[in-house]
């Protein structure tokens, strides 16, 4: 069933088909073709010794940045057009270090340790790393998301209900600082800084090698699927049953209807002929998938719960061929059964180099009217805050991920709410006319605010800096640059950043 959408003009629709040739023809290929290199693991590997080198190089560009009188903030190199921000920062100004570490530097299979460089994308280690009988325990399922990006943007996933944010798995990290010193931090050394890098973009220093743990890896996911028909009565189910399933995630199709999917890992399935492989090129969607057996189980007697199974890598990256429900909701016509199966090889695509390539009004055009927020509240104000969202914004599905924090990140801490949230990801159109969507997002803002959630900063960011930061726990982030005159020039304050995005 197709996303509802509000009613597009005509305008709208000639750019969409506009778009529809030129990407299925010309850019989608070329992106394919950019990912297959981008995403190879041939060459993934690289040694502590040379590893030191590169991390020497980036303490030799940080020192010159002192030598030259500190002018300007330092950021790095990393081209705009592969952040994963909707608003890019112009780095015109800034001063560009070149943070090449993009390896993996140890497998130790015996203490079951990952040492990986930040640079390394989640479809990279997911390949490697199943391949070798292994995962860690928080999975972000896009393939283009660092292992970088997602400490210092506090990623979350199905398993946090566990973990917590993807910061809160990690066991230690080594930071180049704005002195060009180099930092082993763990909760027992230098833990200041350990604490403050998780949700901090970037403003504390340079990562340069994370150590993750590693877990046992079944070959399978089973995924036993769940109808609700209200928001209590689902996290009223997720409550009861979060703790006995390693994966759970949900998608909100309206207020009557959610999908929940309890996943666990399995080499062994009891039934073969429930294999699904939903990445194969003619495949719909992942949330389609979602919401055409949801529309077999209410039609069915026994719509209680339904069973499959996805191979593993399958499902860490369930959302990555529809960017969630992004690209169906930019082009409809991409989730067409026809153009799926003529066309459908084209997918994953690399959302970045795809707008790289359109030219930049096409982008603004098209994103203008979209929504791309997360927002994490506490679960027990989850139906209140979605009773809002249902009428200020009408957009669906929603997706829905339990969240349990930690004491690692600048989220709340585990005092607030025993640390049980959820975190909610609005992507599409809002239906409803007659309001901008800054207005729109202002209200949910302040909802969030004043009821103890926060939000991804990764998006549009209309609270002033005071708001900002009584969202967050700051103390461990401001203790550590409060320390630091040269962190404080080198580095802009994590609210001036989300701010600046959106000017």
């Amino acid at each position: 069933m197709a996303i509802k959408q509000p009613r597009r003009s005509i305008l709208r629709s000639i750019l969409d088909f506009v778009m529809l040739i030129v990407l299925l023809i010309f850019i989608g290929p070329c992106v394919k073709i950019f990912n297959y290199f981008n995403m190879s693991t041939r060459n993934c590997y690289t040694t502590h010794k040379r590893h030191a080198k590169k991390v020497e190089n980036v303490q030799a560009q940080v020192r010159r940045w002192i030598e030259g009188g500190r002018k300007g903030h330092m950021c790095t190199a990393k081209p705009g057009w592969k952040s994963f921000s909707i608003h890019k920062v112009d780095k015109r100004g800034f001063y560009k270090v070149e943070v090449d570490l993009n390896d993996i530097i140890e497998i130790d299979v015996e203490n079951k340790r990952l040492i990986v460089e930040p640079g390394m994308m989640m479809g990279q280690l997911t390949k490697i790393l199943t391949d070798k009988g292994f995962t860690i325990p928080v999975v972000p399922e896009l393939d283009s998301l660092t292992v970088g990006g997602l400490i210092c943007g506090a990623g979350c996933e199905t398993s946090s209900h566990h973990y917590g944010v993807f910061a809160d798995a990690v066991t230690s990290f080594e930071l180049v600082t704005a002195d060009g010193d180099v930092l082993n931090c763990s909760e027992t050394e230098n833990s200041d800084y350990f604490y403050a890098v998780s949700h901090s973009y970037g403003t504390i220093g340079f990562l340069t090698s994370v150590s993750i743990p590693l877990i046992p890896a079944g070959k399978y996911m089973q995924i036993e699927y769940v109808h609700v028909d209200s928001i209590p009565n689902a996290v009223k189910l997720m409550q009861q049953r979060n703790k006995n399933h390693a994966y759970v995630e949900g998608i909100i199709y309206s207020m009557t209807d959610v999908m929940l999917m309890f996943g666990d890992m399995t080499s062994n399935p009891s039934d073969p002929s429930r294999i699904n492989y939903i990445n194969r090129w003619y495949k719909p969607f992942f949330h389609n998938i979602v919401e055409n057996v949801m529309s077999r189980m209410k039609s069915s007697k026994n719509n209680a719960k339904y069973i499959e199974y996805f191979p593993l890598r399958d499902y860490f990256h369930r959302h990555s061929r529809g960017m969630f429900w992004q690209f169906e909701n930019t082009l409809p016509a991409l989730s067409n059964p026809l153009i799926m199966l003529v066309f459908g090889w084209v997918h994953p695509l690399n959302i970045h180099a795809v707008w790289a390539l359109f030219p930049n009004f096409f982008y603004r055009f098209i994103t203008r009217i979209q929504l791309l927020q997360d927002f994490c509240v506490p679960t027990v104000k989850l139906d209140e805050f979605l009773q809002k969202c249902d009428t200020i914004y009408k957009v669906y599905p929603i997706w829905l991920c339990p969240v349990k924090l930690q004491n690692r990140s600048m989220a709340k801490t585990p005092a607030v709410y025993g640390g049980d949230y959820m975190d909610l990801g609005f992507y599409g159109t809002p239906i409803n006319a007659g309001r901008s969507i800054a207005d729109r997002i202002r209200e949910c803002e302040q909802y969030v605010l004043k009821n103890n959630g926060f939000l991804g900063l990764y998006a549009d960011v209309f609270l002033n800096k005071e708001d900002l930061r009584q969202m967050f726990y700051t103390i461990p982030y401001d203790k550590v640059r409060q320390a630091s005159s040269s962190c404080r020039k080198a580095f802009p304050d994590v609210f001036d950043k989300a701010m600046r995005r959106i000017k």
